[in-house]
């Protein structure tokens, strides 16, 4: 039974104490909303700012259409422009943006990747190393498949050593200029002149070599280095053509065993790999 009071009242529950509520307030680069309690524990949850910032300019990336400079995103998200060029970066280094020549911004591939809309990249890499190793072991070079991000990456994605091959260089991961890398030119090789001439870059002389060497690529029908990306290495490689977008199957060897001549008796080889691989993403 309850208590009696001494007035012959009965106790009366204390009155909750209302304690005031703080306002929002930026924490080292988090947001803090006194509303909102972790599910257990009644923690505050911390708002992280910095990601919030990234996909406002993500957002605005897809929405625009078309490049968009960061000037112009700095104007319709609010964000200071040196935060909004220390995010392009990153982001771009993530693939999520991709810079043109002109210094416009566009979403890149690795927003479609994040959203499971890859186009069956994950399958074609899983599947690609069987294909690679047929290739490294009749041809007794490396094999490569390679995705390229214009105008700049190419990132090695499998690799493939011939059985007999010891100490090969790991590429994988690596990411190099796609203008200097035969899997950049094989590439572009389906491009238009004037938007491989628009991805040369400032340089007078780098530009017009990066043309020269896609306008090669386009006459022999392959990509062709010899001691360009590396002294003593010739790398070829061919284009696939896949619901992935910017990927080439390629090889690598020493040049005094890789040749020209060499190398064009191995393209059919490398054909008819890039055709198995284009069959895993169907």
């Amino acid at each position: 039974m309850p208590r009696a009071q001494a007035g012959g009242g009965r106790d009366e529950p204390p009155a909750a104490a209302t304690a005031p509520v703080a306002p929002r307030r930026d924490v080292q680069n988090a947001t803090v909303d006194p509303h909102s309690q972790a599910g257990t524990g009644g923690q505050t949850l911390v708002r992280n700012e910095s990601l919030r910032r990234g996909l406002l300019v993500l957002r605005a990336l897809s929405a625009a259409g078309h490049p968009i400079t960061a000037a112009e995103l700095t104007r319709q998200t609010g964000i200071p422009g040196p935060t909004v060029a220390r995010l392009l970066v990153t982001l771009e280094d993530e693939t999520m943006a991709v810079r043109d020549a002109g210094g416009g911004w566009r979403p890149g591939p690795g927003i479609a990747e994040l959203a499971g809309a890859d186009g069956g990249l994950a399958a074609l890499v899983a599947g690609a190393r069987e294909v690679l190793r047929k290739v490294a072991n009749e041809t007794g070079e490396t094999a490569l498949l390679t995705r390229v991000r214009l105008p700049d990456v190419s990132e090695v994605l499998v690799q493939e050593d011939a059985d007999r091959l010891l100490g090969a260089t790991d590429w994988v991961g690596r990411t190099f200029d796609a203008r200097r890398s035969v899997a950049g030119w094989a590439v572009a090789a389906d491009l238009d002149d004037a938007a491989v001439a628009g991805m040369g870059g400032d340089d007078e002389d780098d530009s017009a070599r990066w043309v020269a060497d896609v306008e090669a690529t386009r006459t022999r029908g392959y990509a062709l280095d010899v001691d360009g990306l590396e002294d003593g290495l010739t790398s070829v490689a061919v284009v696939l053509r896949t619901g992935v977008p910017g990927l080439a199957v390629g090889m690598a060897g020493p040049s005094a065993r890789l040749t020209p001549t060499r190398a064009e008796r191995l393209i059919p080889c490398l054909r008819e790999a890039a055709r198995q691989l284009e069959t895993l993403t169907e």
